[in-house]
């Protein structure tokens, strides 16, 4: 299945259309119309990325298995490839190994929705540009694409695998945990409920993969990490304005908020203070570095203080 801009998919932003273009600019700089191949054996996921990148004028073509894919990898010239890392004939590790083996030169992009620090390592030694987990943004497959970037170079084979950092390094945690700890804050001082990864890292001013690739390094998954930053702003703003954290979040359907209170270990809907939160939250394991790191910098900006149960919020 095919998709090419057309009439059926609305009028192009224009500004959008040129952005995309240009980085996909050809030899002697022309620019022309972005080959991108989606492989998912969702077939709604596959529709839904292609609409969207066919509206921002990408020429797409999807897959619903790794075979598939590779057949049309071989067939045309692909500047992009969105790669599901979980496929139902093939490993998408090993499609993206057989692309490359069949000197594929498409900026690749793995998705996931089980995600490791492992896995997405192992990825990038492979050669894949980035790797997002799912649910994803549909605006960060349009960012991805206009991103001008080349293939990643693959690292050097070797008959030993790398060895990884441990978990609790301390040159790994000292500045990445501050990083992680800094972007928590500015989710914390944020006006608004962030909902999204995406929002998060535009407030951050930094780009959804980095902020993913961060809480990654510091053994935090993503989406954990951004409930995290929303329970603790919600925490924190109930007890101010002595309100339920529930009344602080911006979510609409009933069981997506009690599924959200309960990861934070808020099954009451009360009031509590920020270390209460802390101490029965099930989103971020209690011996994380970065925690303390988070502690630390909030004490340094007065919102928490040393007390008889350790650390409490002072609003």
């Amino acid at each position: 299945m095919s998709h090419t801009p057309g009439t059926s998919h609305g009028n192009h932003d224009t500004r959008a259309y040129d952005q995309t273009l240009s980085s996909h600019a050809g030899a002697g700089g022309v620019l022309r119309r972005p080959h991108v191949l989606v492989i998912d054996d969702d077939a709604v996921a596959c529709e839904t990325i292609a609409l969207a990148l066919t509206h921002d004028g990408c020429i797409v073509a999807t897959a619903q298995t790794g075979h598939d894919g590779l057949t049309i990898a071989a067939s045309r010239p692909i500047d992009v490839v969105f790669l599901d890392m979980r496929l139902e004939d093939m490993d998408g590790l090993d499609v993206l190994r057989a692309l490359r083996e069949g000197r594929c030169d498409a900026t690749v992009i793995l998705m996931s929705g089980f995600l490791t620090v492992p896995s997405a390592v192992r990825a990038m030694h492979m050669g894949a540009a980035d790797v997002l987990e799912k649910p994803i943004d549909i605006d960060q497959f349009v960012a991805a694409v206009r991103q001008p970037r080349g293939r990643a170079t693959p690292a050097p084979v070797s008959r030993r695998a790398p060895a990884l950092p441990a978990a609790n390094t301390a040159p790994l945690h000292g500045s990445v945990a501050e990083r992680w700890a800094r972007f928590v804050m500015q989710a914390f001082d944020s006006e608004h409920d962030l909902k999204t990864l995406s929002q998060w890292a535009r407030l951050s001013g930094v780009s959804y993969s980095t902020l993913c690739e961060t809480c990654r390094l510091v053994g935090i998954r993503p989406q954990a990490a951004r409930d995290f930053a929303r329970l603790l702003r919600a925490v924190a703003k109930a007890r101010f304005y002595g309100c339920s954290p529930s009344m602080v979040l911006d979510v609409c359907d009933h069981r997506t908020l009690i599924s959200l209170l309960q990861r934070g270990g808020l099954d009451d809907d009360a009031a509590q203070s920020t270390v209460g939160f802390i101490e029965r939250q099930r989103l971020v394991a209690a011996g994380n570095p970065a925690l303390q790191t988070l502690a630390g910098l909030m004490r340094g900006r007065g919102l928490l203080a040393s007390g008889a149960e350790g650390i409490d919020v002072a609003v």
